[in-house]
């Protein structure tokens, strides 16, 4: 299974794409194509990933 540490990395990196991909966009970056790529994929993963995180901290609150 994935380390607590390293899911949370990567949901955080994904989280800062999500939010920087519509800056980029509107500052004429990327293009509106890329920009939804982008944002997809980095939601994607960020569901993912958080969800591995929630699920390990979890898992370690139950150990005690």
């Amino acid at each position: 299974m994935i380390s607590k540490i390293i899911a949370a990395f990567i949901a955080v990196i994904c989280l800062l794409c999500c939010l920087a991909s519509p800056f980029l966009y509107f500052w004429g970056k990327v293009s509106e194509n890329n920009f939804k790529w982008i944002f997809l994929w980095a939601s994607a993963l960020y569901f993912i990933f958080a969800v591995l995180w929630a699920s390990a901290r979890k898992r370690d609150s139950c150990r005690g």
